[in-house]
């Protein structure tokens, strides 16, 4: 519960700072280049442990199950969202959705 609280902490004041703050550089190259870094700090981290067969070998189905109910849903209602506005194609809402 901390946890989480810290996030939205961080979160709110980073929305706050945004009003308050013009930034005079590119923000889409920045969030891709701290894209690409998490996902080599996740290769690292995969890569050091030491029982990865075991760690992959715990997944089950069942754990794969909201991923896979919230990528359907996002497309799905993604794809409704393009029927019902009628200034953007089914194509566009769902490339936002996604």
């Amino acid at each position: 519960m901390k946890s989480s609280l810290i996030i939205l902490i961080f979160f709110l004041l980073g929305c706050v700072g945004g009003l308050f703050y013009t930034a005079d550089f590119d923000l889409h190259i920045l969030s891709v280049d701290v894209l690409y870094l998490l996902m080599l700090l996740l290769g690292i981290n995969l890569g050091c442990n030491q029982d990865l067969k075991g760690f992959v070998r715990q997944f089950s189905f069942k754990m794969l199950l909201v991923p896979i109910a919230t990528v359907t849903g996002t497309f799905l209602f993604s794809t409704i969202a393009g029927f019902i506005l009628s200034q953007w194609s089914i194509f566009d809402c769902m490339a936002v959705g996604s």
